[in-house]
């Protein structure tokens, strides 16, 4: 059994106390924020766990073995650093850092001190993106060519970080836990129409080593809801619709077939029509399950059996570190840069 804190009960916090809660193996036994009024909301529903509102309690607490970090990001570096210190595993909400040089060096501390860092990137962990990675590595789909993702709501506004940084993180951990790969080059336009300084709305094009591009819309300005990715690959197409628990996935028989002795130069408007394939449209049934409380479990699988953890410091700081590239990208207009990663355990 292992005791774990939690440090942060607003926005996000809540959904992770829920969920420890529910776990085996897993023993809610602190609470921490800096404001008495989100505790006293949530005391009454948790007898039992101690809240206070001094985070650096729950460092010094012999019955906890691990914290959970869900706070503004610019906070991240500094309660993980103690938290690793004083012996803890560490489980930080997304993006670990807001920078590379703090989260390799977040990296370098759990690896010096044997603990497990993990990055709350709940979609790795999402029933239906895991069986869309299923359908690649069985190559169900075909090598993958492109992969198309939107992301847009109306607010919420962030105040520390741009809308790459909040919405954008979860399409890049995504693309690269499909692909197995981090992305080489990134280039993104943005907008700031809202709160100057913060790109609102922004268009990323990530380039990947096996030639794949993954093109990214998100925006905090925009009338619908959308969770969407289309994942193009040479035998088949995928949809993935995360605002449909019911049928997230549909998978179209739709592809590009050569013409019998066609020549490619004289490939024309009347070969390609008839060189399209038209085929069935699959919606296979995937169970439902919450993703951050399968995440959670990876958690505990990783501190008690030693497996590899999906979203582990590697991962975090390869998104990271694409967020920065978009970020110089945006900055200069949309010019084409590299994606540079520092090594981490």
């Amino acid at each position: 059994m292992v005791g774990v804190g939690v440090i942060g009960a607003g926005h996000w916090g809540p959904n992770l106390i829920r969920n420890v809660n529910g776990i085996s193996g897993l023993r809610l036994v602190a609470v921490a924020d800096q404001q008495k009024a989100r505790l006293d909301r949530l005391r009454p529903m948790y007898p039992g766990v101690n809240f206070t509102e001094d985070a650096s309690a729950l460092f010094s607490n012999p019955e906890i073995g691990a914290i959970l970090i869900a706070t503004p990001v610019g906070t991240h570096f500094k309660l993980a650093t103690a938290a690793l210190q004083a012996g803890k595993h560490v489980f930080v909400e997304k993006p670990l850092t807001d920078a590379t040089d703090t989260a390799a060096a977040l990296a370098a501390l759990a690896a010096k001190h044997g603990k497990v860092l993990m990055t709350g990137h709940v979609f790795v962990y999402n029933f239906a993106v895991v069986a869309a990675k299923r359908y690649i590595d069985t190559d169900h789909l075909g090598k993958v060519c492109a992969i198309t993702a939107v992301r847009t709501n109306l607010g919420r506004f962030q105040q520390d970080v741009d809308v790459t940084w909040d919405l954008a993180c979860h399409d890049i951990a995504i693309g690269n836990y499909l692909l197995d790969s981090a992305p080489v080059t990134a280039s993104a336009v943005g907008g700031s129409f809202v709160n100057p300084g913060h790109f609102d709305t922004v268009y990323t094009t990530l380039r990947y080593p096996g030639g794949q591009l993954l093109n990214i819309n998100v925006s905090w300005l925009h009338p619908r809801k959308a969770r969407e990715m289309v994942i193009v690959g040479a035998k088949r197409m995928l949809y993935f619709d995360d605002t449909n628990p019911g049928e997230p996935i549909r998978i179209y028989d739709k592809g590009m077939q050569e013409e019998p002795g066609a020549a490619p130069e004289l490939f024309n408007f009347g070969t390609f029509k008839s060189a399209v394939r038209e085929g069935d449209v699959l919606i296979p049934r995937t169970p439902a399950s919450e993703p951050l409380r399968d995440e959670l479990q990876h958690f505990h699988d990783c501190i008690e059996k030693g497996i590899p953890c999906r979203s582990g410091p590697r991962q975090a700081l390869e998104v990271i570190a694409t967020l920065e590239a978009m970020a110089r990208s945006a900055k200069s207009g949309g010019r084409q840069e590299a994606v540079t990663t520092k090594v981490a355990t």
